[in-house]
């Protein structure tokens, strides 16, 4: 399970937001970033693990949707850019191309994104369309290595 000390003080800054409910504080997407990351990954390897986790999550984020969706909106599109930039083909057919930090900053985004649809703030079509063109574009080269074609 990823719900870390890390998480922990990432959710316990969140809940501090709302501390002074005349003065309540936005969220950033770095805070959203050190929650989503965690969450998702234990989303994904096992969602029944994150469900105390997610609900004290959603109870802040029911606070302020508004501003909370701009902020996963504002992390979910600078992920989905970092991975749509690595897969420009001229990248990769480097020969030193980095594909296992590729495929591990994919795997991040998809933690975020499962992260973001549990708290019903999932990532745009725009950005699903985008995300959807880079691994397709990636896909031939993980799949030549995979068969040890090399490349």
């Amino acid at each position: 399970m990823n719900m870390n000390d890390e998480f922990l003080i990432a959710l316990a800054a969140a809940e501090a937001l709302y501390k002074d409910p005349r003065r309540p504080k936005r969220p950033t997407r770095f805070l959203v970033r050190d929650l989503l990351l965690p969450l998702g990954e234990t989303l994904l390897e096992d969602p029944a693990a994150a469900a105390p986790a997610l609900e004290r999550v959603r109870a802040v984020v029911n606070r302020d949707p508004g501003s909370w969706q701009a902020a996963i909106d504002e992390e979910l599109k600078l992920a989905a850019t970092e991975h749509v930039r690595s897969c420009d083909p001229k990248a990769l057919k480097l020969a030193n191309y980095d594909f296992p930090y590729t495929v591990a900053a994919r795997h991040r985004l998809e933690a975020r994104m499962r992260a973001a649809a549990e708290l019903e703030m999932p990532a745009s079509e725009v950005l699903l369309e985008q995300i959807e063109r880079a691994d397709q574009t990636l896909a031939p080269y993980l799949e030549r290595g995979r068969s040890g074609a090399g490349g």
